[in-house]
């Protein structure tokens, strides 16, 4: 039956005979079809039968609770429980330890114990018009207690007296905990006793949550995992009042209505339903959720998924299994047909890989007549065609090669070339810097020093003129005092100047040697900045541009001082010679603010020209300068870039705009970091 089929030698027939195997896929979908089908129609029938139980349980409480309440409102008329009333009201007014109470509470005990047995009730009491509880069979701590002042006002059974009284009508209270009965939970059934209708006082009967579990525990049609709950809400409270299958037969705390499981909160809002959900465990159940008018509660019937899905569960693996079946004999028919066309294939991708690992003398065998040999008659042409491109671009790889390496060795001795230059310039930028430094001290130094020369000038020919005068014996007293004031002054300008040459030497000499020496040290920021601009100050005395420092005092920067230098002295010589036209006022401004982070951020700024836009992304490039003509090297700006993120380990920001200024903004830590790669 095969042989046939691959007779003609046709790839397409071969094909055609493995997409005849995908017929495995109509199965499977009819197959998963019936699954759902038979899901759907299960799921229907549990709901049903859960919906049918939910009723007949809703029917039955919501009975009992009627049947209760009606049983309460005929007793309040039997003329023997108003009879027994009267003689314990006269009775306890006498005290309950007379004889008449004791003879009273003896007809009560014989009567009301018969109907508490008959009725189910846990106690039965009898509360007169003030709100004393003047009888009890089971004598608990109400007992004697005052259902309108006492401490128990507030429980279900002070509502229900006071409800009862006012209304005159049979109550029935919710379930709640009730501490007289040692916190159980807990539900009154009042009702009025009339005298010509005039209520002489209540009865009152208590039922124990426990009357209803046998409702609740009948398991009948609910499996292993079913069950039926009751919850009441309170406020926006909510509390199960039945035993839990899944809090280990406990009760679960209150919880909050929006935390409660939705059958169960559908309940409380006065719904009725049912569907697939889940309960309070999280577990997925089948659910019906009845709202029972006489408690004013909520209950929810429900089965575990699990369980009820279970013949559903059976019944997918036993489709999974034939399903495997049916795909094995595929795998092994598919596998069958695909040996035929991958055998081939495989001598393809071996000569393929042989071709890729530069055989290319490596040729596709092939005596068939199918598409595979005609695929291999073009593979082998074009394996031929790449074997004759490929010498011939070997031989021009060796060419160009050649050409290259020519090239290669020109643009390395270019680039040592441009490399030195850069270096020559870089020297150059900072001796430039410190010849503007010495022309600086000259310039600052001369002044003190013209007045040193000027005091001890006129001290020399006061000096003179006194001696003459006294060599002559012409020297008053007056001339010598005088003598001796002009002296006194002389020498202090001579020692004031003094020290301010010192001074400025001394500064001169410390931002020299921090521009000359690049080494790291501790130094006040403040002042040593104001040293910088006091050497700069040559720069400013024909222009009418001034410059501001705005630095907090005592900021210790421990960094590279020279690096600080360079960068500062670059800035203002830019703006002096970019920013502005001749004889323009101006105004510079430095401001540095210490960051929470112990970084520095310094702001340097002027108010010139600005730079245009066009030109702002290739200031810092290196050799980039608007006045080539006038001496710049164009380093200047490029220098500090490298400056700032190599030696100061920080970053720098530019901002401009035509007639606005620019602003160059540096943020560099206050402590530097121990590595680092100076200039």
């Amino acid at each position: 039956m095969i042989k046939p089929l691959l007779s003609r030698h046709s790839l397409a027939r071969r094909l055609v005979a493995g997409l005849l195997l995908i017929s495995i896929i109509p199965l499977a979908g009819l197959a998963l079809l019936n699954l759902r089908n038979f899901e759907a129609a299960l799921t229907r029938t549990v709901i049903a039968d859960v919906a049918s139980i939910a009723d007949k349980k809703a029917v039955q409480i919501d009975t009992y609770i009627n049947e209760r309440r009606i049983d309460m409102h005929q007793l309040s008329h039997f003329s023997d429980i108003r009879d027994i009333f009267t003689a314990l009201q006269a009775g306890y007014s006498a005290g309950i330890d007379s004889a008449a109470y004791r003879q009273a509470t003896a007809r009560a005990e014989t009567l009301l114990a018969e109907l508490a047995t008959g009725y189910d009730y846990h106690d039965m009491l009898l509360i007169n018009p003030a709100g004393e509880v003047i009888f009890s069979l089971k004598k608990e701590s109400d007992f004697n207690t005052n259902m309108r002042t006492g401490p128990y006002r507030d429980t279900v059974l002070g509502q229900g007296f006071q409800r009862s009284m006012a209304l005159l009508s049979t109550e029935f209270s919710a379930f709640d905990i009730y501490e007289p009965s040692g916190n159980k939970m807990a539900a009154f059934i009042t009702t009025p006793l009339l005298s010509n209708g005039i209520p002489i006082g209540v009865l009152a009967a208590r039922m124990n949550l426990e009357i209803l579990q046998p409702v609740l525990e009948d398991r009948t049609g609910l499996g292993e995992t079913g069950e039926a709950i009751l919850a009441e809400q309170i406020q926006d409270l909510v509390t199960y009042t039945s035993h839990l299958h899944h809090a280990n037969g406990g009760l679960l705390g209150q919880i909050p209505i929006e935390k409660t499981a939705p059958p169960m909160r559908q309940a409380l809002h006065g719904e009725r339903g049912q569907d697939l959900s889940a309960d309070y465990a999280g577990h997925d159940v089948v659910a019906a959720w009845r709202y029972l008018p006489s408690l004013h509660w909520g209950m929810v019937v429900k089965i575990d998924s699990r369980e009820v899905l279970a013949p559903l569960i059976q019944l997918q693996l036993h489709t999974a299994l034939v399903l495997g079946a049916l795909v094995l004999m595929s795998g092994a028919a598919a596998f069958f047909f695909g040996f035929s066309i991958i055998t081939p294939l495989h001598h393809f991708i071996k000569v393929i890989n042989e071709i890729a690992h530069g055989d290319l003398t490596q040729r596709v065998v092939s005596d068939r007549q199918d598409e595979l040999g005609q695929l291999a008659v073009a593979f082998n042409q074009m394996a031929d065609r790449v074997q004759s491109g490929r010498d011939t671009l070997e031989q021009t790889v060796i060419t160009r090669t050649a050409e290259l390496t020519i090239a290669k060795n020109d643009a390395e001795t270019a680039l040592n070339t441009l490399q030195q230059a850069q270096g020559s310039l870089v020297q150059a930028e900072k001796m430039a810097a410190l010849g503007g430094l010495v022309a600086g001290i000259s310039h600052e130094i001369n002044t003190p020093v013209g007045v040193i020369l000027m005091s001890s000038t006129h001290l020399k020919t006061e000096t003179d003129k006194v001696s003459e005068r006294y060599n002559q014996g012409e020297l008053s007293g007056d001339e010598l005092e005088g003598y001796f004031e002009t002296a006194r002054q002389a020498v202090r300008l001579m020692i004031i100047n003094s020290q301010r040459a010192a001074e400025l030497i001394n500064s001169f000499k410390q931002v020299a040697v921090d521009q000359t020496s690049g080494e790291r040290r501790e130094f006040e920021l403040k002042s040593y900045i104001e040293e910088i601009l006091l050497s700069l100050r040559p720069k400013f005395k024909r222009t009418d541009i001034g410059i501001t420092l705005e630095c907090p005092e005592n900021l210790i920067v421990d960094n590279y001082p020279g690096a600080l230098s360079q960068i500062l002295t670059n800035f203002i010589t830019n703006s002096l010679q970019h920013a502005y036209q001749p004889g323009q006022a101006g105004k510079l401004n430095i401001r540095v603010t210490l960051l929470p982070d112990d970084n520095i951020r310094l702001v340097y700024s002027d108010d010139g020209q600005g730079i245009p836009e066009e030109l702002q992304s290739k200031i810092f490039d290196p050799f980039f300068t608007t006045q080539r003509g006038s001496g710049g090297s164009g380093l200047g700006l490029h220098i500090v870039y490298n400056i700032i993120h190599q030696t100061l380990k920080g970053r720098l920001q530019m901002h401009s705009a035509l007639a606005q200024g620019t602003t160059f903004t540096l943020h560099f830590p206050r402590v530097c970091p121990n590595t680092i790669n100076s200039e």
